[in-house]
């Protein structure tokens, strides 16, 4: 084909950019080049894609995700993609940021992406933090974010737990609770009889769908039970 149409909105920018073509007979071959031109710089492009869930309660995770790219640079990340509350100022770089601290309120969050030109695109999400505490009750077993639904930072939350490190309010790995009339730990999801990272696999391996070994009485993952604190 003699000719091709390029569109410069889908190429990166250059002060030095050529074009080369190359034709060939099947056996042997010829190239020449363009004299150099110039092509602008794209700005890039930033969009939230987590979280999903923008109802928490105080002190519940908030998995802040980015897909921030530039057809200069490639995928931004790192100090290149900032987030920042209009209450608690900012939070954070990266494109992957769990975040446990939002104040209650109605925070709007902002996520900038900012290539290497300084050129820079953002989104932003409406999060709304309550300050109510856990009403005993009515619980999903190994719901340890207190989401209301099992879901993968249920086994985040009981890694961090065994790790040490803070998580949901309500979620106090260990304590020793009444589920459905028998003492149990919370995070035993398993119900070997302590919390440890096999919860956690528990929690994964029925999201996944795979079987589950549990003994009898140990309520599935996800299932609706009445947990209260062991007196």
């Amino acid at each position: 084909d003699p000719g091709l149409a390029v569109d410069f909105d889908v190429l990166g920018g250059s002060v030095n950019a050529t074009f080369r073509v190359i034709a060939s007979d099947g056996v042997n071959s010829a190239s020449a080049s363009s004299t150099p031109f110039s092509v602008p710089t794209k700005l890039p492009n930033a969009q939230i894609i987590g979280p999903t869930r923008t109802s928490l309660r105080s002190g519940d995770l908030a998995w802040f995700q980015a897909a921030a790219w530039d057809l200069d640079d490639g995928t931004l990340d790192g100090p290149n993609v900032g987030w920042s509350s209009n209450l608690d100022g900012p939070l954070g770089h990266g494109a992957s940021l769990p975040y446990y601290t939002l104040s209650p309120g109605t925070h709007t969050v902002t996520m900038a992406a900012t290539d290497s030109e300084a050129n820079s695109a953002s989104d932003t999400i409406v999060i709304t933090v309550s300050a109510e505490p856990l009403i005993e009750g009515q619980r999903q077993w190994a719901d340890t974010d207190c989401s209301g639904a099992l879901d993968a930072t249920d086994a985040l939350s009981l890694l961090r737990g065994l790790a040490g490190l803070s998580g949901s309010a309500c979620d106090t790995i260990g304590a020793a609770v009444v589920v459905d009339g028998t003492a149990r730990d919370w995070g035993d999801t398993n119900c070997n009889g302590s919390v440890d990272i096999s919860d956690a696999m528990a929690v994964r391996r029925q999201l996944a769908g795979l079987p589950l070994s549990l003994p009898p009485g140990c309520p599935t993952p996800g299932a609706t039970v009445i947990a209260v604190p062991a007196p």
